[in-house]
């Protein structure tokens, strides 16, 4: 996949993450020489027309600029393939960090959790969907985070629900799990859980599936 090129202008390069949606990588905008990140919508979400409405709605409501949220300017489509066009943040992924690095010191996990906290505050937005796999750890020791308010594209059918909820389960605040829709205490209950990983290296709640774990 490295070095192929995308809608005859993004040359992609090192694949950051993958996750049951999307495909994560690193390019090269030949037409602007912008270094930028593409996230490939991966099968069977790929084909779903409902979903792909949904993402580009979410894809133009953080199409601004900001210090604290992943800034994402398109909502693209070559040869078949959909991906989303966005800045490339600087830093590493959290869940890179905490597998290798944890647990944090207090005052670098702190760092990072306030880092969360002040990037949902200053953007006013629900994230919606926080977790160590869409926070980028920055290398001033904050924290730069990515989808907000992606989880409305999750939500379109059982197969995309379910697929959701096994990479969300462990950060899911109890009301989530009722059906109720995130808002601002959802998202720092997911901090919380966040910062618990960061200090320890293990999750505060865990069962033998995605279902079990939200319901501890």
């Amino acid at each position: 996949m490295i070095g192929r090129r995308l809608a005859g202008r993004y040359e992609l390069g090192e694949r950051i993450s993958e996750g049951a949606f999307f495909s994560l990588y690193a390019a090269r905008d030949s037409l602007t020489g912008r270094n930028v990140s593409i996230r490939l919508l991966r099968p069977p979400f790929d084909a779903d027309a409902n979903f792909l409405r949904e993402v580009e709605r979410c894809q133009k409501d953080l199409d601004f600029e900001s210090e604290t949220l992943e800034r994402l300017f398109s909502f693209e489509e070559a040869d078949g393939e959909h991906f989303i066009v966005g800045d490339l943040s600087q830093g590493s992924l959290l869940a890179d960090r905490i597998r290798v690095f944890a647990p944090f010191s207090v005052s670098l996990a702190l760092g990072i959790a306030i880092g969360m906290v002040e990037g949902l505050h200053s953007a006013g937005i629900i994230h919606g969907d926080l977790g160590p796999r869409n926070i980028i750890a920055t290398h001033g020791g904050g924290a730069r985070l990515q989808l907000a308010g992606f989880y409305r594209a999750y939500r379109g059918d059982r197969a995309s629900a379910y697929a959701a909820l096994e990479q969300m389960a462990p950060y899911l605040a109890p009301e989530l799990v009722d059906g109720h829709d995130p808002s601002p205490a959802s998202d720092l209950y997911s901090v919380g859980i966040v910062l618990f990983e960061l200090l320890t290296k293990r999750l505060p709640y865990q069962g033998d599936t995605a279902v079990a774990t939200a319901a501890r």
